[in-house]
Protein backbone atom coordinates (compact mmCIF):
# COMPACT_ATOMS: atom_id res chain seq x y z
CA UNK A 1 0.00 0.00 0.00
CA UNK A 2 2.75 2.34 0.83
CA UNK A 3 5.20 3.57 -2.24
CA UNK A 4 8.72 2.88 -2.46
CA UNK A 5 10.89 5.31 -3.31
CA UNK A 6 11.64 3.23 -6.63
CA UNK A 7 7.65 3.27 -7.49
CA UNK A 8 6.31 6.92 -8.19
CA UNK A 9 2.64 7.65 -7.21
CA UNK A 10 0.12 6.41 -10.13
CA UNK A 11 2.97 3.84 -11.55
CA UNK A 12 0.55 0.68 -11.20
CA UNK A 13 -3.63 0.22 -11.82
CA UNK A 14 -3.98 -2.37 -9.23
CA UNK A 15 -3.17 -3.78 -5.64
CA UNK A 16 -4.06 -7.21 -4.47
CA UNK A 17 -4.73 -7.10 -0.24
CA UNK A 18 -6.35 -8.33 2.42
CA UNK A 19 -7.77 -6.69 5.80
CA UNK A 20 -4.73 -5.05 6.77
CA UNK A 21 -5.58 -3.12 3.29
CA UNK A 22 -9.06 -2.86 4.04
CA UNK A 23 -8.02 -1.11 7.15
CA UNK A 24 -5.17 1.70 5.81
CA UNK A 25 -8.44 2.37 3.58
CA UNK A 26 -10.75 2.97 6.26
CA UNK A 27 -8.67 5.44 7.76
CA UNK A 28 -8.71 7.65 4.45
CA UNK A 29 -4.82 7.63 4.24
CA UNK A 30 -5.70 6.97 0.40
CA UNK A 31 -8.59 8.23 -0.82
CA UNK A 32 -8.37 7.80 -4.49
CA UNK A 33 -8.43 4.12 -4.57
CA UNK A 34 -11.53 2.04 -4.90
CA UNK A 35 -12.04 -1.86 -3.41
CA UNK A 36 -13.07 -4.06 -6.58
CA UNK A 37 -15.49 -6.38 -4.28
CA UNK A 38 -14.38 -9.99 -5.89
CA UNK A 39 -12.38 -11.91 -3.79
CA UNK A 40 -9.63 -14.27 -5.30
CA UNK A 41 -11.81 -17.75 -4.44
CA UNK A 42 -8.48 -19.46 -5.28
CA UNK A 43 -6.29 -18.24 -3.17
CA UNK A 44 -6.90 -18.18 0.84
CA UNK A 45 -4.86 -17.22 4.29
CA UNK A 46 -5.01 -19.28 7.60
CA UNK A 47 -4.05 -16.91 10.37
CA UNK A 48 -2.60 -18.87 12.98
CA UNK A 49 -0.38 -18.71 16.48
CA UNK A 50 2.98 -20.05 15.79
CA UNK A 51 6.02 -21.52 17.89
CA UNK A 52 9.32 -22.57 18.03
CA UNK A 53 9.49 -26.22 16.30
CA UNK A 54 8.91 -29.08 18.91
CA UNK A 55 7.13 -26.85 21.20
CA UNK A 56 4.58 -29.02 22.40
CA UNK A 57 3.65 -27.61 25.47
CA UNK A 58 3.07 -24.22 24.40
CA UNK A 59 1.24 -25.08 21.39
CA UNK A 60 -0.97 -27.36 23.53
CA UNK A 61 -1.59 -24.07 25.81
CA UNK A 62 -2.57 -21.99 23.15
CA UNK A 63 -4.94 -24.48 21.51
CA UNK A 64 -6.88 -25.67 24.41
CA UNK A 65 -7.37 -21.53 25.04
CA UNK A 66 -8.12 -21.10 21.54
CA UNK A 67 -10.92 -23.74 21.57
CA UNK A 68 -12.41 -22.13 25.08
CA UNK A 69 -12.55 -18.33 23.12
CA UNK A 70 -14.51 -20.22 20.17
CA UNK A 71 -16.65 -22.22 22.34
CA UNK A 72 -18.15 -19.69 25.36
CA UNK A 73 -18.56 -16.42 22.49
CA UNK A 74 -15.46 -14.67 23.43
CA UNK A 75 -13.84 -15.10 19.67
CA UNK A 76 -17.22 -13.74 17.92
CA UNK A 77 -16.84 -10.94 20.14
CA UNK A 78 -13.76 -9.99 19.42
CA UNK A 79 -14.32 -10.72 15.25
CA UNK A 80 -17.30 -8.29 15.67
CA UNK A 81 -15.47 -5.33 17.37
CA UNK A 82 -12.05 -5.58 14.95
CA UNK A 83 -13.58 -6.55 11.53
CA UNK A 84 -17.29 -5.55 11.04
CA UNK A 85 -16.58 -1.96 10.59
CA UNK A 86 -14.49 -3.15 7.58
CA UNK A 87 -17.60 -4.56 6.20
CA UNK A 88 -18.87 -1.36 5.54
CA UNK A 89 -19.04 1.22 3.20
CA UNK A 90 -16.45 3.88 4.61
CA UNK A 91 -18.41 6.87 4.00
CA UNK A 92 -21.77 6.45 5.25
CA UNK A 93 -23.82 4.72 8.82
CA UNK A 94 -26.10 1.30 8.76
CA UNK A 95 -29.71 2.85 8.86
CA UNK A 96 -31.55 0.77 11.08
CA UNK A 97 -35.24 2.08 10.92
CA UNK A 98 -38.04 0.96 13.36
CA UNK A 99 -41.88 1.79 14.38
CA UNK A 100 -42.06 5.51 15.25
CA UNK A 101 -44.92 4.61 18.05
CA UNK A 102 -44.53 0.82 18.95
CA UNK A 103 -44.18 1.19 22.59
CA UNK A 104 -41.95 0.36 24.99
CA UNK A 105 -40.19 -1.46 22.04
CA UNK A 106 -39.80 1.46 19.97
CA UNK A 107 -40.98 5.44 19.70
CA UNK A 108 -40.28 8.99 19.74
CA UNK A 109 -39.95 10.78 22.75
CA UNK A 110 -41.41 14.28 23.54
CA UNK A 111 -38.90 16.05 22.14
CA UNK A 112 -39.00 13.67 18.81
CA UNK A 113 -36.23 11.37 19.41
CA UNK A 114 -35.93 7.46 19.26
CA UNK A 115 -36.11 5.92 22.03
CA UNK A 116 -37.29 2.67 23.91
CA UNK A 117 -36.40 -1.35 24.26
CA UNK A 118 -35.00 -1.57 20.89
CA UNK A 119 -33.58 1.87 20.38
CA UNK A 120 -30.92 1.18 23.07
CA UNK A 121 -30.68 -2.49 21.93
CA UNK A 122 -29.13 -0.84 18.54
CA UNK A 123 -27.19 1.50 20.26
CA UNK A 124 -25.56 -1.25 22.43
CA UNK A 125 -24.61 -3.33 19.51
CA UNK A 126 -22.75 -0.26 17.25
CA UNK A 127 -21.12 0.20 20.35
CA UNK A 128 -20.04 -3.09 21.07
CA UNK A 129 -18.86 -3.54 17.27
CA UNK A 130 -17.14 -0.02 16.94
CA UNK A 131 -19.43 0.53 14.58
CA UNK A 132 -21.73 3.82 13.86
CA UNK A 133 -25.54 3.71 12.82
CA UNK A 134 -28.11 6.09 12.19
CA UNK A 135 -31.85 5.51 13.64
CA UNK A 136 -34.77 5.76 11.76
CA UNK A 137 -38.56 5.51 13.14
CA UNK A 138 -41.55 6.21 10.55
CA UNK A 139 -44.83 4.91 10.38
CA UNK A 140 -44.14 1.05 10.34
CA UNK A 141 -45.51 0.35 6.59
CA UNK A 142 -43.15 3.38 6.03
CA UNK A 143 -40.30 1.15 7.71
CA UNK A 144 -41.62 -2.03 6.14
CA UNK A 145 -41.15 -0.94 2.53
CA UNK A 146 -37.74 1.05 3.17
CA UNK A 147 -35.97 -2.31 3.64
CA UNK A 148 -37.60 -3.51 0.84
CA UNK A 149 -36.44 -0.96 -1.47
CA UNK A 150 -32.94 -0.53 0.24
CA UNK A 151 -33.72 2.57 1.73
CA UNK A 152 -32.42 1.69 4.77
CA UNK A 153 -30.23 -1.32 6.08
CA UNK A 154 -32.09 -3.26 8.74
CA UNK A 155 -34.99 -3.13 10.69
CA UNK A 156 -34.47 -3.43 14.86
CA UNK A 157 -37.86 -4.85 15.82
CA UNK A 158 -39.88 -7.19 13.20
CA UNK A 159 -41.21 -9.99 14.24
CA UNK A 160 -40.16 -12.89 12.21
CA UNK A 161 -42.95 -15.11 10.13
CA UNK A 162 -42.45 -17.35 6.95
CA UNK A 163 -43.92 -14.53 4.81
CA UNK A 164 -41.54 -11.89 5.58
CA UNK A 165 -38.55 -14.74 4.90
CA UNK A 166 -39.20 -14.80 1.39
CA UNK A 167 -38.42 -11.17 1.53
CA UNK A 168 -36.07 -10.57 4.04
CA UNK A 169 -33.09 -12.26 5.98
CA UNK A 170 -33.48 -12.86 9.77
CA UNK A 171 -30.68 -12.66 12.51
CA UNK A 172 -31.63 -14.47 15.67
CA UNK A 173 -34.60 -13.86 17.59
CA UNK A 174 -33.39 -11.57 20.95
CA UNK A 175 -37.39 -11.44 22.43
CA UNK A 176 -40.18 -13.43 22.41
CA UNK A 177 -43.68 -11.62 22.44
CA UNK A 178 -47.47 -13.16 22.89
CA UNK A 179 -50.48 -11.96 21.36
CA UNK A 180 -53.24 -10.66 23.62
CA UNK A 181 -57.25 -9.54 23.06
CA UNK A 182 -58.13 -6.38 24.65
CA UNK A 183 -61.33 -5.60 25.12
CA UNK A 184 -63.76 -3.14 26.99
CA UNK A 185 -64.15 -3.58 30.80
CA UNK A 186 -67.75 -3.24 30.29
CA UNK A 187 -67.99 -5.91 27.48
CA UNK A 188 -69.20 -8.71 29.57
CA UNK A 189 -67.01 -11.98 29.25
CA UNK A 190 -63.33 -11.51 27.62
CA UNK A 191 -62.27 -14.22 24.88
CA UNK A 192 -60.00 -16.71 26.29
CA UNK A 193 -59.32 -18.17 22.83
CA UNK A 194 -59.62 -17.99 19.50
CA UNK A 195 -63.17 -19.35 19.25
CA UNK A 196 -64.61 -16.54 21.06
CA UNK A 197 -62.97 -13.68 18.64
CA UNK A 198 -66.37 -15.12 16.27
CA UNK A 199 -68.56 -12.85 15.36
CA UNK A 200 -66.53 -9.55 16.93
CA UNK A 201 -65.25 -6.73 15.13
CA UNK A 202 -61.27 -6.86 15.43
CA UNK A 203 -58.34 -3.91 15.26
CA UNK A 204 -55.05 -4.92 14.25
CA UNK A 205 -52.15 -2.24 13.11
CA UNK A 206 -51.94 -2.27 9.31
CA UNK A 207 -48.75 -4.57 8.36
CA UNK A 208 -49.00 -6.59 11.77
CA UNK A 209 -47.42 -10.10 11.47
CA UNK A 210 -50.94 -11.33 13.29
CA UNK A 211 -52.53 -10.47 10.51
CA UNK A 212 -51.39 -13.41 8.73
CA UNK A 213 -52.45 -15.75 11.54
CA UNK A 214 -56.27 -14.24 11.65
CA UNK A 215 -56.34 -14.63 7.76
CA UNK A 216 -54.85 -18.65 8.38
CA UNK A 217 -57.44 -18.82 11.31
CA UNK A 218 -60.57 -17.60 9.04
CA UNK A 219 -61.18 -14.17 11.01
CA UNK A 220 -59.24 -11.84 8.62
CA UNK A 221 -62.84 -10.70 7.00
CA UNK A 222 -63.46 -9.43 10.83
CA UNK A 223 -60.41 -6.80 11.05
CA UNK A 224 -60.45 -3.31 10.69
CA UNK A 225 -57.00 -1.78 10.02
CA UNK A 226 -55.64 0.85 12.20
CA UNK A 227 -52.05 3.05 11.61
CA UNK A 228 -50.88 2.38 14.88
CA UNK A 229 -51.21 0.98 18.45
CA UNK A 230 -52.51 3.84 19.99
CA UNK A 231 -55.25 4.01 17.29
CA UNK A 232 -56.04 0.46 17.37
CA UNK A 233 -56.57 0.65 21.72
CA UNK A 234 -58.68 3.91 20.94
CA UNK A 235 -60.64 2.10 18.78
CA UNK A 236 -62.00 -0.45 21.18
CA UNK A 237 -61.74 2.27 24.10
CA UNK A 238 -64.40 4.44 22.78
CA UNK A 239 -66.46 1.49 21.32
CA UNK A 240 -65.84 2.01 17.56
CA UNK A 241 -64.81 -2.07 18.15
CA UNK A 242 -65.07 -4.98 20.05
CA UNK A 243 -61.27 -6.05 20.68
CA UNK A 244 -58.17 -5.13 19.64
CA UNK A 245 -55.21 -8.05 19.23
CA UNK A 246 -51.59 -6.68 20.02
CA UNK A 247 -48.65 -7.43 21.77
CA UNK A 248 -48.82 -7.83 25.66
CA UNK A 249 -46.11 -5.65 26.38
CA UNK A 250 -47.98 -2.96 23.30
CA UNK A 251 -51.41 -3.73 25.51
CA UNK A 252 -49.82 -3.32 28.60
CA UNK A 253 -49.11 0.37 28.63
CA UNK A 254 -52.95 1.06 28.49
CA UNK A 255 -54.44 1.18 32.03
CA UNK A 256 -58.12 1.26 30.99
CA UNK A 257 -58.33 -1.51 28.97
CA UNK A 258 -58.98 -5.13 29.62
CA UNK A 259 -56.21 -7.24 28.71
CA UNK A 260 -57.27 -11.26 27.64
CA UNK A 261 -54.98 -13.97 26.71
CA UNK A 262 -55.98 -14.77 22.77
Amino acid sequence: MRPSPNCPRGMHDAVVIHLVGLHLLQEGSYNNLEIVKNPIKEFRQDFCFAVQEGDRKTLALLNEGLALVMADGTYHRLHAKWFAALQLPADRSIIVGGDHDYPPFEFLDEKGRPTGFTVELTRAIAHEMNIPVQIRLSPWLETYESLRNGEIDAIQGIFYSTERHRVFDFAPFHHVSHFVSVTRKESGLPPVDLSDLGGKSLVVQQGDVILDFLKEKGLYDQVTIMENQKQVLEAVATGTHDCAILPESTASISPKSMVSPT
